[in-house]
């Protein structure tokens, strides 16, 4: 099956990562049909220029939700395959060869929606060895849109991404999708590579405080989320515990608290990482703290976009 490619990428003050990136997809698509778009939220460096050195199409709107940025680049080419994926991220190099052979077995070639977890690299922090690399091959109903792939046909269906959502939109595009019954198949040999996981705790609450602000914009968004709803019953609950322990009120209410409250907060890791090998339990259920910390603190985050897409 011959195809013709559309990679388009959001990009905001990202001139240490853009030209790797783009570098990787031209490395990958050789003379296949095929077109790179940057869609540029106003960066104040030198992404522009570099993206542009690099042959890419570059479109600036500095006032554009990232999801308004895709779909941007999206209305900007004919292209039969979308690929969306973020600025600090590179392809693997079978990354066609995957593609090409799983577009053979897919039952409707017109209406798909694909892609993958991007990965680590080399587990170089605690962060990647402990958290981020156990979530690479996790299976999901949904997929990020830091690595999605899916037909004109079926984005056209859905009807793109929603541009009123500053994040989680990929997760909104592919709920709706799933109501329109096309099929999402992550494919976990469509191997991409992520350079700005953050290493450091404080940046990775940070993310995670972001990504979860979709889901306590509102009440109905927030009892539609069980992240949102887990994340801030599981730390109050620690801090109630706490409190109760150490000022003496009632601790063994306040033993008991905590006990319960690390239990399930061991089911949830369960859950997540599923059959996943954890290396170190008491470093990876730190971060999963971490992680319930960052979303119950979306509640507080202000609506500033981060300096950078992450």
């Amino acid at each position: 099956m011959t195809s013709s490619y559309a990679f388009i990428i959001p990009a905001l003050n990202e001139e240490a990562n853009i030209g790797r990136t783009i570098e990787s997809i031209k490395g990958v698509m050789g003379t296949r049909n095929y077109s790179i778009i940057v869609c540029d939220n106003g960066s104040t460096d030198n992404t522009p220029t570099i993206a542009s050195n690099a042959g890419a199409r570059v479109v600036v709107n500095p006032d554009a939700t990232i999801a308004k940025l895709r779909n941007i680049g999206a209305h900007l080419t004919t292209q039969k395959i979308l690929v969306f994926i973020d600025a600090d991220v590179t392809l693997d190099e079978n990354w066609h060869a995957e593609l090409s052979h799983s577009m053979e077995k897919w039952a409707n070639k017109d209406l798909i929606i694909t892609g993958s977890r991007c990965r680590t690299l080399g587990n170089s922090s605690l962060l990647d060895k402990h958290w981020f690399s156990l979530l690479d091959n996790n299976n999901s109903n949904y997929i990020n849109s830091g690595h999605l792939i899916v037909t004109r046909q079926a984005f056209e269906l859905v009807g793109g991404f929603d541009e009123n959502l500053k994040t989680a939109e990929d997760h909104d595009f592919c709920i709706r999708a799933q109501t329109l019954n096309i099929p999402i198949v992550p494919d976990r040999n469509l191997k991409a590579y992520h350079f700005g996981y953050p290493s450091r705790v404080l940046d990775f609450i940070a993310r995670e405080s972001w990504h979860g602000k979709e889901d306590v914009r509102s009440f109905g968004n927030f009892f539609e989320s069980k992240t949102a709803v887990s994340s801030i019953f599981l730390i109050a609950s620690k801090l109630v515990g706490i409190l109760l322990v150490v000022t003496g009120i009632h601790v063994c209410a306040g033993a008991i608290i905590l006990i319960l409250s690390i239990l399930l907060t061991l089911i949830i890791l369960k859950i997540k990482f599923k059959n996943e090998k954890i290396k170190s339990l008491p470093l990876t259920y730190l971060f999963l703290e971490m992680y319930l910390l960052g979303r119950a603190l979306s509640i507080f985050r202000s609506d500033k976009r981060p300096k950078a897409r992450r």
